[in-house]
């Protein structure tokens, strides 16, 4: 057993290993409510802010959304992000002047997710200075075709697993 270890920390220390099961994402935080539709006389769209607080490490981060009833994995988005950067994980497509979304769902990568409600995962690689990731969630609801907005609500985001503390 300890030449197993031994041998798994040497590849490890030589990034051999970096695609494997060492370097597979891990579930930080839950968007406790997500929406997406662009359908009908009220539009939305969930916007999941990510920023990689890490001072040295790229991490990849993904953002799993789940339909609610039945939970379903609906579509992953995944990116790489440098140290410092911030992306927003969008559920679909909206225009520049709502918010930037980079990566973005579409009915392409996502078909599933359109007319939908429920929740998100979103996760990291399993270093640690990749859990230094900050995440903010909003839900956009619009008129049709996004001309404007009608409002905006936070998403509550707690820790995965984890309960919240009746905030």
């Amino acid at each position: 057993m300890k030449k197993v270890i031994l041998c798994a920390l040497i590849l490890a220390v030589h990034g051999v290993l970096l695609n494997s099961v060492l370097a597979q994402e891990v579930p930080r935080y839950l968007v406790t409510y997500v929406r997406s539709q662009n359908v009908g006389p009220i539009w939305s769209a969930t916007a999941v802010t990510v920023t990689n607080q890490s001072s040295k490490e790229s991490c990849i981060v993904q953002v799993e959304w789940f339909q609610s009833d039945p939970v379903i994995s609906q579509c992953i988005l995944e990116v790489e992000m440098a140290p410092g950067v911030t992306r927003h994980f969008c559920s679909r497509r909206l225009p520049a002047d709502i918010t930037s979304c980079s990566p973005v769902a579409t009915p392409a990568t996502c078909p599933a997710l359109f007319g939908s409600q429920g929740t998100a995962i979103v996760s990291s690689t399993a270093r640690f200075e990749c859990s230094l990731i900050a995440v903010d969630a909003r839900v956009y609801y619009t008129t049709p075709s996004d001309a404007a907005i009608s409002a905006i609500s936070n998403s509550k985001v707690v820790f995965f697993s984890e309960g919240n503390l009746g905030d």
